[in-house]
């Protein structure tokens, strides 16, 4: 039986107050990152990466956030420490031992779901090249110390999610690539409303002229589909 919208909004906002508190535990490179004080912004983009996963999904990500917990694992900062092994090599190596290891097999689905993730990003910045200006390079062929790509990004996180909450996003995605949706840009929309435009197109053309409002949000707008976006 699905969830009434009542019901998944007040668990995405279980979800997302578990991670804001994990996020608050996070020790960037570099000393605190200004987005581990920007609620707001981390609320408006969590929520939008979650409002388009279906039920079994929340479900299944929740049991991980609160197994996690209770192991005394944080699963926020094993996500950032995950995208060190492309972004800052060396560094990665030191913690290599203090986070999960990613079995073979549910590499394999972390691999699957991210080229899945990288063409609807290809489509989205063709579509809105002003809107997706304004955050990560798509590839990890991009990365450096100071940018993460959106390619390392997805494989940090996903690669802190069990195999149940993979395969589920999987067969959701899969379904929607079938039927040619752009999850990406569904998220992207949500974002966009968020800083109180209409659409995509309206946010686009609004980065364009240089008059993209805040509404509330971190004055550096960032396209992030799912992470505050700072970071890195």
């Amino acid at each position: 039986m699905a969830y009434k919208k009542e019901e998944r909004d007040e668990i995405i906002g279980n979800i997302v107050l578990a991670e804001w508190e994990l996020f608050q535990a996070v020790q960037n490179v570099g000393g605190r990152a200004d987005c581990q004080d920007m609620p707001n912004t981390f609320s408006a983009m969590r929520r939008a990466q979650f409002d388009a996963w279906p039920d079994e999904a929340l479900d299944s990500y929740a049991d991980d956030l609160a197994d996690a917990i209770q192991a005394g694992r944080n699963p926020v900062a094993e996500k950032y420490a995950y995208m060190m092994e492309s972004t800052h090599p060396e560094e990665f190596a030191a913690l290599r031992d203090s986070v999960p290891e990613v079995p073979a097999e549910k590499r394999a689905l972390i691999e699957q779901i991210v080229e899945i993730e990288l063409g609807w990003a290809d489509q989205l910045a063709s579509t809105y090249p002003h809107f997706t200006g304004r955050g990560r390079p798509v590839r990890s062929s991009a990365d450096t110390h100071e940018v993460t790509s959106i390619e390392t990004y997805s494989r940090g996180e996903l690669s802190t999610y069990s195999e149940r909450t993979l395969r589920v996003l999987l067969a959701h995605y899969g379904a929607l690539a079938s039927e040619g949706v752009n999850l990406q840009e569904r998220v992207a929309a949500e974002e966009a409303r968020a800083y109180g435009y209409p659409n995509l197109a309206a946010a686009d053309e609004a980065i364009a002229k240089g008059t993209m409002s805040e509404q509330g949000l971190d004055p550096e707008f960032e396209v992030s589909f799912g992470c505050c976006g700072c970071c890195d």
